[in-house]
This record gives C-alpha cells, sequence and structure tokens, in this order.
C-alpha cells in the first residue's frame, strides 16, 4: 500500500478538479491518499455501489425535474392566451431535447463508471489468483511430494528428537501413504 502513501499521489489526488474516490480494500489501514481523497470506500465493490447510486439517484432527480417543468409548463400554457401557445410549445419541444441529451451525457458517463468497475474487479480477480497459487506451493501436501515426510507421536507433529524415547510408536506421513514404526534407537545431529 506504499504507493497510496506517495506525496505526488496525494498531491494530485487534493489538486484534482474532479472528486476522486479511494477504495483500497484494506480497512484497517488508512492511507494519505485516503485522507485527500474526495470519497473513501472500503472495497472496490463499495466504490462501485457508490457511484452507481450518486448516477442512480441522479437520473431519478432528473427525471423528477423534467416532470415537474413539464406539469408547470402546461398550467402555463393553459392560463395564456393564444398568442403564448406557439412560444410554449417550443420551449417545450427544446426542453425534451435538452433533457434527452442530457440524459444520453449521463448514460454515457454512467457506462464508463461501470467499466472503470469492471476493471478494477478484473484486477482484483487476477490479484487473488495470484494468491491462490502461491497458496498451492505452500501446501504441505506439495512439500511431501518434493520427499518431505512429517513423523507424528500421538498424533503432535515430532519436532526434536528430544520429543521422542526408544521404544514409542510413531507414524510417519508421506506423499502416499504413512508409515507406523517403533523406535529402535535415535541418534543427535553432530
Amino acid at each position: 500500500l506504499s504507493y497510496f502513501d506517495n506525496k505526488k499521489i496525494a498531491e494530485a489526488i487534493a489538486l484534482s478538479k474532479l472528486p476522486v474516490i479511494t477504495a483500497l480494500g484494506h480497512q484497517i489501514n488508512i492511507t494519505i491518499s485516503d485522507m485527500v481523497s474526495h470519497t473513501v470506500c472500503k472495497t472496490p465493490t463499495k466504490a462501485a455501489q457508490f457511484l452507481t447510486e450518486k448516477v442512480r439517484d441522479f437520473l431519478e432527480n432528473l427525471d423528477y425535474l423534467a416532470k415537474e417543468i413539464v406539469v408547470k409548463s402546461e398550467d402555463f400554457l393553459v392560463d395564456k392566451s393564444k398568442d403564448l401557445k406557439n412560444l410554449s410549445l417550443k420551449l417545450e419541444s427544446e426542453t425534451t431535447q435538452y433533457f434527452r441529451f442530457q440524459r444520453e451525457e449521463l448514460l454515457s458517463k454512467k457506462h464508463k463508471v461501470l467499466n472503470a468497475a469492471e476493471a478494477i474487479f478484473k484486477g482484483s480477480k487476477e490479484y487473488l489468483k495470484h494468491i491462490e497459487q502461491k497458496l498451492k506451493i505452500l501446501n504441505p501436501k506439495n512439500i511431501l511430494k518434493r520427499g518431505y515426510s512429517i513423523t507424528f507421536k500421538r498424533g503432535k507433529a515430532i519436532k526434536s528428537i528430544q520429543d521422542i524415547k526408544k521404544e514409542d510408536i510413531i507414524k510417519t506421513v508421506l506423499y502416499e501413504g504413512s508409515l507406523i514404526s517403533k523406535v529402535n534407537n535415535k541418534e543427535m545431529n553432530q
């Protein structure tokens, strides 16, 4: 996470003309980037939800305002004379065209936000695959496969020759099975 504590990155975020959202996915860590960003979300998923909600709320508000304008315009037309009727019809047409253009712009921006969120999710998925590969490498079965074994005495792994004595019954686990043995002798490393 040290990149997110970088002074240049923090300055770029602080001086950005657009609001910056951080969502690093580490709830216990707070970075300098988090401190200077407009909004901090706990995970990339929460950031996508936040942006989606903001876009949806804006579109709903825009639809509400468009309906309100149409209603007010119709009331105005009823109260005015025929001379104003042509002018108000032209105003309604231009208003509808304006809101259609604005809606298309908002839909375009919504798609860009969703595409960005998809890219974030793809990066997270690749990171998880990387971690999964590391876990496979560290799996004890893979270590046993390379020729190592684990020896147990009464179900507990033996870590030192001091843990066993002559005549003890021990179990040695190999990659493809196990052996039960009786200790006849033990030797110390020199």
